[in-house]
């Protein structure tokens, strides 16, 4: 339960497709994605790997560990911890990296790293769950067995930046953009998102007019 292993080999594997793809992606992705993992590995791998210990001694020592006071009520706090600890990193601050990006494959490397990643989260948090209030070994198995099989797709869908968000009369201004970023690509050989990505596209079209009336 206390084990992380396979999580931080997510992070891992995470932190190589943005380094691997940093031309492509958001120049603070990788920023803000080793500020998490670090807090990640401070606050969650490394600590779980600590009480880990404790936690079999107890089940080693015990012949009943329903009865051991002691052990009850250290899962209980450990297990207030850790959830806290994975709703806050996992949920919030590493859904919150900015990996927005216009190619296709790189997105989608992306998007099912992070769904493992907040998969085995929201899994650790079920069995979490089973000792709030005390370990009881058959409500564990049971609240481990449910959050297996609990449905997925806690991912967020990527919105999709499109001419359609742009405010009216700016459509001319944006398919001007848009040609010479195809024109420009093809003379260098490259793919458009190389020049700029759509996110900068929109960007474009929303503040020149702004910084040409200045």
């Amino acid at each position: 339960m206390f084990d992380f292993k396979y999580l931080d080999k997510l992070f891992f594997s995470f932190a190589r497709i943005l380094r691997e793809n940093y031309n492509v992606l958001n120049s603070n992705a990788q920023k803000e994605f080793v500020l998490v993992q670090e807090e990640f590995r401070e606050k969650i791998l490394n600590i779980g790997e600590k009480f880990q210990p404790a936690v079999l001694g107890y089940f080693k020592d015990c012949s009943n560990i329903e009865d051991h006071k002691e052990a009850q009520q250290r899962l209980i706090k450990a297990s207030s911890y850790f959830t806290d600890q994975l709703n806050h990193i996992i949920f919030k601050s590493l859904t919150s990296v900015n990996t927005d990006t216009d190619n296709k494959a790189i997105a989608k490397k992306i998007d099912e790293t992070l769904e493992k990643m907040l998969n085995e989260a929201n899994f650790k948090v079920g069995c979490m769950k089973a000792c709030q209030h005390g370990f009881s070994l058959s409500n564990y198995v049971n609240k481990r067995a449910i959050s297996s099989i609990e449905e997925k797709g806690l991912l967020k869908k990527r919105k999709k930046v499109s001419k359609e968000d742009l405010e009216p009369g700016k459509n001319e201004l944006y398919n001007i953009l848009r040609s010479w970023r195809m024109m420009k690509s093809e003379e260098l050989d490259v793919e458009p998102y190389q020049i700029f990505h759509q996110k900068t596209l929109m960007l474009l079209c929303k503040h020149i007019p702004e910084i040409a009336n200045n």
